[in-house]
């Protein structure tokens, strides 16, 4: 029984070393197979090779045509020349070549073809004092680059004057290209052509790399690890929130800017008009110089440095009107009389302009009581005029009231009484009050047929006549902003 068992394990083993080639080839068959079909769907690069730079006397024709004073301050003065031409670059201050707007276009199209992203590219001399990144945000958010649904728009913008790239991904664009692969991307392929000046290379080559990564395809210093991260002094990766709370100080922001210029210049006005007060011997006249810094628009519009400011106005206001005074004529110390015994100095009309606040006197006399100095300090806003009359400010409106209401078919009639608080005189006017009118309306409902949209125009993002206008996509501020 034993010898038999082991003969037919003898036999089995004998068989399976007679098939194990057959199984060997089996298996490289299918292993040669399987190759073939992976380097059947491996993708390749779009671009056989990157743009060439361009020579040192196509840069210098190119510079030449440059358009140094040209400035752009508004994203709705960026030209739109999808709106036009159906072309992706706009380019107003002509930094690039005309051959370099035709490659850019028809890599950018190929691109929109093959994988449906948008991709646009701007070119400006200068946005004046506006802050790029948020500038390049706003502009992407104004034209609407990518699809509405997918938000799968990219945008570079550079500009000229202060040297300065801003890469604006769409939120569907980021889970293809980081913020830090803008960053590497405009270090790596763009700016060593921008210190050359040569910016329609650089351009090229940055929207070329993109557009490999948007296949699918990024260059191997791309692919190093997600976790990669890209540092410079002058290069970020956005992050949006750190760029609203930190990128931006306060103090910079042009509403800010500007409050801070009108102050200064209100303070100096002020500084100047207290040094000029400090030259003028009467301190009558002196008050009143300076009176006009306690206007509370001051304080209320400009709370630093003007709320402290308005009693620090007060303090010397209060000073020079109760400093020791002497007689001008004789010389004489003189003493400031109480509320209650300057009215024997007053005119009767003075004593009303007083009961009713529309003028404060002071009164100064010598110790003898045989000359008097009557100062008059008048109250900024007051409801009381000059009387025709007596002259003094004690005249005031009493009433205006209606008399019979006017309607839709006839006027009707107003009446308006003036008294004087001193003498007493006063004065009634009647006038016409003008008849009701009924508000028109046109039968079309409210809305004239010249309204805001032409019939034959395009509009941002809305499928205008031959598909010029981008897709209606958006961006929350990912991507990067740099220097050179």
């Amino acid at each position: 029984m034993k010898s038999s068992l082991t003969g037919a394990v003898t036999k089995l083993s004998l068989f399976l070393i007679l098939l194990s080639p057959v199984f060997t080839w089996s298996q490289d068959e299918d292993s040669t197979l399987v190759d073939s079909l992976l380097v059947e769907e491996e993708i390749t690069s779009p671009f056989a090779s990157y743009f060439e730079p361009l020579s040192e006397e196509e840069v210098q024709n190119v510079k030449a045509g440059w358009n140094t004073a040209g400035v752009v301050n508004a994203v709705e003065d960026v030209p739109n020349n999808r709106l036009t031409t159906d072309s992706r670059v706009s380019d107003p201050h002509n930094l690039l070549s005309a051959d370099g707007i035709d490659t850019l276009n028809r890599i950018i199209k190929m691109v929109q073809e093959d994988t449906d992203f948008e991709i646009a590219v701007v070119m400006l001399n200068s946005i004046g004092d506006n802050d790029p990144h948020m500038f390049a945000t706003d502009l992407f958010n104004h034209w609407g680059i990518g699809d509405a649904e997918t938000d799968n728009g990219l945008l570079i913008m550079v500009i000229n004057d202060i040297h300065k790239a801003s890469i604006i991904t769409g939120r569907g664009t980021e889970a293809y290209i980081t913020d830090a692969q803008t960053a590497e991307v405009r270090e790596t392929e763009m700016i060593p052509f921008f210190k050359q000046e040569d910016y329609t290379t650089g351009v090229i080559r940055g929207v070329q790399v993109f557009a490999e990564m948007l296949y699918g395809i990024p260059p191997e210093y791309l692919q190093e690890s997600d976790d990669y991260t890209y540092e410079s002094n002058d290069d970020y990766a956005y992050d949006y929130s750190a760029y609203e709370e930190e990128s931006v100080p306060f103090f910079q922001l042009p509403l800010v800017r500007f409050y801070l210029k009108i102050a200064g210049v209100l303070t100096i006005a002020w500084l100047i008009t207290l040094i000029v007060c400090f030259f003028i011997k009467n301190l009558h006249k002196r008050y009143h110089a300076l009176k006009f810094w306690t206007l509370l628009v001051f304080p209320i519009a400009f709370p630093v440095p003007f709320l402290g400011l308005y009693f620090l106005n007060r303090y010397f206001m209060n000073k020079w009107r109760n400093t020791e005074r002497f007689s001008p004529n004789s010389g004489e110390f003189m003493i400031k009389l109480s509320e209650s015994e300057d009215d024997e100095h007053l005119k009767k009309g003075q004593i009303s302009e007083e009961v009713i606040k529309s003028i404060d006197y002071d009164v100064w006399v010598t110790q003898d009581r045989t000359e008097v100095i009557i100062l008059a300090y008048k109250r900024w806003f007051s409801k009381f005029r000059k009387c025709p009359k007596c002259k003094y400010k004690t005249w005031h409106k009493e009433y205006d009231r209606v008399i019979s209401a006017a309607t839709y078919s006839s006027s009707g009639t107003g009446e308006r009484k003036y008294s004087c608080k001193n003498c007493h005189h006063s004065k009634t006017t009647r006038y016409t009050i003008p008849r009701k009118q009924r508000s028109s309306s046109n039968s079309s409902g409210g809305y004239s047929s010249g309204g805001g949209y032409s019939s034959g125009g395009s509009s941002y993002g809305g499928g205008s006549s031959g598909g010029s206008s981008w897709g209606g996509g958006s961006s929350g501020g990912g991507g990067s902003t740099g220097g050179w």
